[in-house]
């Protein structure tokens, strides 16, 4: 959206530019920041970014979240290099700088911040958001409303239009009238330039040329740009060494304050017919220099060689020497594929792909070099054998299935404590890792053994008919294969199929109570030692799973939640079930023959067989 009108020295447009708003994450790496792409035209004299911040919570407001502050980066032609947690870069790195704004709120659910740029370059701007880091707890997706903040940034820019255009070595004549301050002149710079050159000539109509000249590459000059005052230099000339090429550069002459009349001058251009940048040195002592540059800005890089001999005074440029120099440029989606502490991941913001390094097992850094807060390889090793081999409690709850002729149930057991044990052995951030296939299959098998492992155990409890169990077994699996492909961390994955079966179960024990007119299980033995203890470790293990676990604590905290629900599970089955009283079928007499019963009554005719009494005569 765009519109345009007068200003007092020149004519200007206003566009405008949204974003759709989106959830910000806790900063632990760059792949958690949200980075937002703007497009800055050409001529622009001012931006101005309204940051909107507001935070919702459960579909509405969240007036009763806590105030967390929100950090912005900018950075012209391309993402920011941000480092909020003060870790190394990798060595021969060039940081790269840009702006920093940080939120804080104002009303209770919304707050909102401005940033201005003046004459900002012109093309590609990246706008960086994130919240701070967290204390890294694991909470379960579901148990209670979420707390989002949600970031929209919004764009207005002013431009100039019909900027004069200076064409090299042409002189252009100008009369600034005296209610105006300023002109604005703009020429283009092509490929293989070293030299522009900027002068102002016959300055008429003050005193000793009451001018300033001033210089910028790629947008109008800033209070601080390249100035000259040509009232105290004689030629007012501006030289502007390595230009960058294929860009526009902006001249601006200004009339010094209090100046009364009409000052007359002519303004002239000339090019000459290669770039600062960062520095590498390769001498005698150090033959191999190496430099890396994250996120470098898009468009055309150059390269400039010079050899240097050293003297008694200093270091000046060679004569009849000639040096060889192999020179390799190569683009990498991360520094070195962020180690082997880190996952180099391709991350995209609408139609934008950039890349980021995802550290693990405490380190942190650009590239996963920072080993100030690492795990320690015994520590790795500790955590990784504490979450596999506290998965040995299933063999107890195995045993007893298998005693009282619970063998499916046994089976569901020894398919958790299998998937369980290799999906942590496969889960783990460090080097102490060991997978027997894809991670997501691990995964997939885990959750569902553990979900499986809680309905068969209620089930199991509820003595149901074997039809009927089996049915339910079966209808278990394919709903929560079902449940877990769609969303393996919400919270109704495990507390839907568990209330159901729960359900299940106190259906079938309030229908023996009615029928026996006496509390189902009978005994109090039943109550003290099995299902109430039973009860109150697998409440426990809930607890601990849903309210304590963190990702510092993940490794015993976890390993206490395998031992409490394997433990669990050996009070909670059921023991085996007695054998009917009724009594089976006589036993037949060895030898081969058979039987022919005759009913005697019904032989006789004496009495209708629908009513008549049993009393056959069999004989072989």
């Amino acid at each position: 959206m765009e519109w345009a009108g007068p200003r007092r020295d020149g004519l200007f447009v206003t566009d405008y530019f949204t974003r759709t708003p989106r959830k910000l994450s806790p900063f632990r790496s760059f792949a958690s920041i949200e980075l937002f792409h703007f497009h800055i035209p050409e001529d622009t004299v001012i931006a101005v970014w309204n940051l909107i911040t507001f935070k919702e919570q459960g579909g509405t407001f969240g007036d009763q979240c806590p105030d967390r502050s929100i950090t912005v980066y900018f950075r012209s032609g391309a993402p920011s290099v941000i480092n909020p947690l003060h870790t190394h870069f990798p060595r021969d790195t060039a940081v790269p700088g840009s702006f920093a704004l940080t939120l804080t709120w104002t009303l209770p659910n919304r707050t909102t911040g401005v940033f201005n740029v003046t004459s900002p370059l012109p093309g590609d701007w990246f706008l960086a958001a994130h919240l701070p880091k967290d204390e890294g707890k694991i909470s379960v997706k579901g148990l209670y409303e979420e707390c989002q903040y949600l970031f929209q940034p919004q764009l207005i820019v002013q431009r100039l239009v019909n900027i004069a255009v200076l064409y090299p070595g042409h002189v252009t004549e100008q009369s600034m009238a005296p209610h105006n301050r300023s002109c604005l002149y703009k020429v283009f710079v092509p490929s293989y330039t070293s030299q522009v050159l900027v002068e102002v000539l016959r300055c008429r109509g003050a005193e000793g040329c009451p001018l300033w000249l001033r210089v910028r590459a790629k947008a109008p000059p800033l209070h601080n740009s390249t100035t000259l005052d040509c009232q105290e230099h004689t030629p007012c000339q501006l030289a502007q060494d390595l230009p960058f090429w294929q860009h526009w550069y902006y001249v601006l002459v200004e009339k010094h304050p209090g100046v009364p009349g009409t000052v007359s001058f002519q303004v002239t251009v000339q090019l000459t017919e290669s770039l600062a940048g960062f520095l590498l040195s390769v001498n005698a002592t150090a033959s191999l220099s190496r430099l890396r540059i994250p996120y470098p800005q898009t468009g055309s890089w150059y390269l400039s060689l010079r050899s240097l001999c050293a003297t008694e005074h200093g270091f000046e440029p060679c004569t009849n020497v000639t040096a060889e120099v192999y020179l390799r440029a190569y683009l990498s989606p991360c520094i070195n594929d962020c180690g082997i502490y880190g996952q180099c991941k391709l991350l995209r913001t609408n139609n934008y792909l950039y890349a980021a390094c995802e550290c693990k097992a405490g380190w942190n850094g650009w590239g996963c070099t920072d080993n100030a807060e690492a795990f320690s390889y015994g520590f790795q090793l500790l955590s990784t054998l504490l979450l596999c081999l506290s998965n040995v409690m299933f063999v107890p709850p195995v045993a007893i299935a298998v005693r009282s002729h619970y063998l499916l149930e046994a089976a569901v057991y020894i398919f958790t404590m299998f998937f369980s044990t290799f999906y942590h052995a496969c889960d783990q951030p460090g080097i102490v890792v060991f997978c027997i296939m894809e991670y997501d299959v691990l995964q997939f098998c885990d959750f569902l053994g553990s979900l499986m492992s809680v309905w068969v155990t209620v089930i199991a409890m509820a003595r149901l008919q074997p039809i009927v169990k089996q049915v339910l077994y079966l209808l278990g699996a394919m709903l929560l294969s079902m449940a877990l492909q769609m969303d393996r961390h919400g919270l109704w994955n495990l507390l839907g199929p568990s209330l159901f079966a729960l359900g299940i179960m106190a259906v079938a024990w309030t229908a023996r109570t009615i029928r026996r007119r006496h509390c189902y299980p009978p005994t109090w033995k039943r109550w003290a030692f099995y299902l109430c203890p039973g009860a109150l470790i697998a409440a426990a293990a809930v607890l601990l799973y849903a309210f304590v676990e963190t990702e510092e604590n993940y490794f015993y905290i976890h390993s206490i939640w395998h031992l409490l629900i394997a433990g669990s599970v050996g009070f909670l089955l059921p023991p085996r079930a007695k054998p009917s009283r009724r009594l089976g079928p006589l036993p037949r007499r060895k030898g081969c023959g058979y039987q022919l019963c005759i009913n005697e009554q019904e032989e006789l005719g004496l009495v209708d067989p629908a009513v008549a009494s049993i009393n056959s005569i069999c004989t072989s």
